[in-house]
């Protein structure tokens, strides 16, 4: 036990010394919300609601701040470790649980772990139903491994692929098959008659399900294919994958959420799949034969990760750094008394955050996987009032974020407004003609 809490301290400790990401996304819908926007309406989320509506909560009680965001993103590692932890130990014993741990820290700060995302935030969901699996499949443990199962998609669309395994292990025993099936699906009809009672279950519908599983990766700028080093980097790190033995569970759970990866690929899409394989490999080193295979395949996973990272390195805090609140403060000053809203262009969502600066309805980053949607610049212009906050585009492709120009939008404010000043920052304050 001593050795295993060294090891969480550990884990907290290269949380606190590498750069935490905060990626805005995990404070804006909160904040937006805190504010009456609601979503799928007001604010173009492509994912399901639970950890917006979960953060919403944990803000409000604790205050809406970076230190908020990245006390969520330890207690969610922490429990990640736990459960790891629990379920090595079931099956291989204690010894072989701490290499599972000390594994997955390695990796989990390689795959850019030092931030909370929809994928890290589903994992222990992810990981309390595999450990339940692992257990005698009774009926209370079965109605848990739904509604754990069910939540986790109801964080990412995409965890719905788990069911595929889950239900093929009741199949085998023929046990409550039925049940995990219900239990999974009671919480997402749950949903869904929430959004119909609010009068939002078509949008909720659109941008929460439809949207992202038909039509997200065929829009343009979408798909991010990794570069020749990822992927040889992350073929090497999954190669243990291929000496495990096909009855291992954490194998075929860890080649589905290699699928997360794409189409828009990331190195903290591999998270959950990271995950499984530090469950896995420990069976790995309980076979003599492999053990020196494994024994290299640490030290060259520490060789990566002090590479990589640099531990002992001063950091600042991604997106939020005090460049990032001295942009945030210009806007504040910048911005003529009584403004309530301000239709943000090519502009971060940190900066407006931070600045405390209400955007137009709908709001909608400027992402051309959204924005390219039929009628959404439309209904973006339609709420535009009679300020503007913009930042100058940079060279580059049509669909490239930063350098992407959405027509109609474009178009409207560049024949409805004009430059009334450059702020200190460099973003441009333009107000309606006339």
């Amino acid at each position: 036990m001593i050795l295993f809490l060294l090891l969480l301290l550990l884990h907290v400790g290269i949380l606190l010394s590498t750069q935490f990401t905060a990626w805005p996304e995990m404070l804006t819908y909160p904040w937006l919300m805190h504010h009456n926007f609601s979503l799928y309406k007001d604010i173009i989320l492509p994912y399901l609601p639970l950890l917006p509506f979960a953060q919403f909560v944990f803000y409000e009680l604790f205050g809406y701040s970076v230190g908020s965001l990245f006390a969520q993103t330890i207690v969610i590692t922490l429990l990640t470790d736990l459960l790891i932890f629990l379920t090595v130990k079931k099956a291989l014993g204690k010894k072989y649980a701490l290499v599972s741990i000390a594994l997955f820290i390695l990796l989990h700060s390689f795959f850019e772990g030092n931030g909370l995302w929809f994928d890290s935030a589903s994992l222990p969901l992810i990981l309390f139903a595999f450990l339940l699996l692992q257990k005698p499949k009774t009926l209370f443990h079965t109605i848990i491994v739904g509604v754990s199962l069910s939540l986790a998609v109801l964080i990412k669309q995409t965890n719905a692929l788990f069911l595929v395994p889950a239900v093929f292990a009741y199949l085998r025993s023929r046990n409550y098959w039925s049940v995990l099936l219900l239990s999974f699906i009671v919480p997402l009809l749950f949903t869904l008659l929430f959004f119909w009672s609010t009068g939002n279950l078509t949008q909720f519908w659109y941008w929460g399900i439809w949207h992202p599983l038909f039509v997200h990766a065929q829009l343009p700028g979408f798909a991010l294919l990794p570069t020749m080093r990822q992927v040889i980097i992350s073929f090497i790190v999954f190669s243990p994958l291929f000496l495990m033995q096909k009855k291992n569970p954490a194998l075929w759970w860890s080649l589905i959420s290699l699928l997360f990866a794409f189409p828009r690929f990331a190195y903290f899409h591999l998270l959950i799949a990271a995950a499984f394989l530090s469950i896995g490999v420990p069976s790995l080193v309980s076979h003599k034969k492999q053990r020196v295979i494994i024994a290299g395949y640490a030290v060259w996973l520490s060789i990566l990760f002090v590479y990589k990272l640099n531990p002992f390195e001063t950091h600042s805090i991604r997106f939020f750094s005090e460049t990032d609140q001295k942009i945030a403060q210009s806007i504040q000053q910048g911005l003529p008394v009584g403004v309530q809203q301000i239709y943000f262009y090519n502009v971060p969502s940190q900066y407006w955050v931070l600045g405390e600066v209400l955007p137009t309805k709908p709001w909608a980053d400027l992402f051309p996987w959204y924005l390219e949607v039929p009628g959404l610049q439309d209904q973006v212009i339609s709420g535009i009032g009679d300020f503007v906050v913009a930042k100058p585009f940079i060279q580059g492709g049509t669909y490239v974020l930063g350098a992407y120009e959405p027509e109609k939008i474009h178009q409207y404010i560049e024949e409805n407004f004009q430059l009334v000043q450059t702020l200190p920052s460099g973003l441009q304050l333009l107000k309606r003609m006339e």
